[in-house]
């Protein structure tokens, strides 16, 4: 039994049709490939799918028992009819848009206004009190007085100070003035006090062989009756030894006229004679 073209014949008038249309394969893949190209796209950005939001708290529901009064009182209510299940078409699922993540816009910070200088904020002026004025006026015054009157007294004490100090110093050397007067008056009179009885020492030999001349003096104490006591050789002014023990023999054979103070013979110490030692040269015809 050969088959029934008839009822064939237009599937595969429409199959001739499809297969020599190009769109018809064109379109899927097409639509392949930018499928494939967007989900490359998206691996190589780094794009990740959003987590799922997180499940709603659990929320809580309170009751509360009423109490319905007796059936008795109301009439019962009319049942209503149930209605009718509908049905529920299925869940389309809706496309996913994906977006590349947006960076949020740098705001510059706002600046704080500047804060006012002393000189920038405003004051009211109040008008001065003439009574504190003329206090205030009159305390300078006395502060300035009184400070004047402070450095008048320093000065006047500093100009006593040195007064007294100056004439301090004047009577210290009026004082040493006198005492150098004094010593000088008392060695002038021992100098010059001359004995009454005075012998000249013997020449030595062996300064006369030697043709030695030279000076040496004395220092000794006059004791009241007018003898010599203790005489002794003056460090340094004996320029030849050999001129010492003929000077010391010599000044003990001095005799003094005693020094009388109100009536009284008192001893005269440091009381010095120098012995000269000259060879006389005697001129020949």
């Amino acid at each position: 039994m050969l088959p029934d073209n008839t009822l064939n014949a237009p599937l595969l008038t429409a199959e001739r049709a499809v297969s020599s249309s190009p769109r018809v394969w064109c379109l899927p893949l097409i639509a392949t490939l930018t499928l494939h190209a967007s989900a490359a796209g998206l691996i190589y950005l780094g794009w990740q799918p959003q987590p799922p939001p997180p499940p709603e708290a659990a929320r809580s529901i309170k009751t509360q028992l009423v109490v319905m009064p007796s059936s008795a009182a109301q009439p019962p209510m009319p049942e209503r009819p149930e209605p009718e299940p509908k049905a529920v078409p299925a869940a389309v699922p809706e496309p996913v848009v994906e977006s590349e993540p947006v960076t949020p816009p740098v705001t510059a910070p706002v600046a704080a206004p500047p804060a006012k200088t002393p000189s920038q904020q405003t004051s009211v002026a109040t008008p001065p009190d003439a009574t504190a004025i003329a206090r205030k006026q009159a305390e300078q015054q006395r502060q300035r007085e009184l400070a004047q009157q402070q450095e008048a007294e320093a000065q006047a004490h500093q100009a006593a100070e040195a007064l007294a100090q100056a004439r301090q110093q004047a009577a210290e050397r009026e004082a040493a003035r006198q005492r150098a007067a004094e010593a000088a008056a008392k060695a002038a009179e021992v100098s010059s006090y001359t004995p009454l009885t005075k012998a000249a020492p013997d020449y030595p030999r062996r300064a006369l062989s030697r043709r030695l001349e030279g000076d040496c003096t004395v220092e000794y104490t006059v004791l009241p009756d007018g003898r010599v006591s203790d005489p002794q050789i003056v460090p340094g002014a004996c320029e030849e030894q050999i001129f010492v023990r003929p000077s010391l023999a010599a000044a003990k054979d001095f005799v003094y006229q005693p020094r009388m103070i109100n009536g009284q013979p008192v001893a005269v110490p440091g009381v010095r004679n120098t012995f000269r030692y000259r060879l006389e040269t005697v001129s020949r015809p």
